[in-house]
């Protein structure tokens, strides 16, 4: 192997190398931290560190980190940095609540109160 032919080698290797994966996490919000999101992922718990370049929306709607609540079910887009995520979206969901004159169900169908 030629001294150029290794050094374009060893050069391609580290560019390879410091690229950061990206990738999507679906669950439910298990803690809101100061800088960070904690995210039950199945069984698996993961912390997602938020920057002021994190984009926050709840129901689709712009909204800050102390807008999400524990037990919200959360898409985060994510990039892998060393031993950690850094989260670059997170997409929070609230259910939603029942329209006003909506059926009650724990009444019987046709009964008063």
């Amino acid at each position: 192997m030629t001294p150029r032919l290794l050094v374009s080698t060893i050069l391609v290797c580290c560019l390879a190398s410091s690229v950061a994966s990206a990738a999507v996490f679906d669950g439910k919000v298990k803690d809101v931290g100061k800088r960070n999101v904690v995210l039950a992922v199945g069984v698996e718990s993961m912390t997602f560190e938020i920057n002021n370049a994190t984009m926050i929306t709840v129901n689709g709607k712009e909204a800050r980190l102390e807008d999400l609540v524990t037990g919200q079910t959360a898409k985060i887009n994510a990039t892998k940095v060393d031993d950690g995520w850094i989260a670059k979206s997170v997409a929070a969901r609230l259910a939603p609540l029942a329209p006003p004159g909506a059926a009650d169900p724990g009444r019987k169908s046709g009964t008063t109160r």
